[in-house]
């Protein structure tokens, strides 16, 4: 099971609950989120 948010017929985030976890997608460009925790990876290059 998943959800997803979508934007004018784009998804922009897609969620997973995974076991004690919870996994997000976002559909945007590397490095406009503004990630102070470094909580964000790059998996455009290895998939997801």
């Amino acid at each position: 099971m998943y959800s997803e948010f979508r934007l004018n017929n784009k998804n922009i985030v897609d969620i997973y609950p995974i076991k004690k976890q919870i996994k997000r997608w976002f559909n945007c460009k590397w490095g406009s989120i503004n990630d102070h925790k470094k909580l964000v990876r790059d998996v455009s290059k290895i998939g997801h």
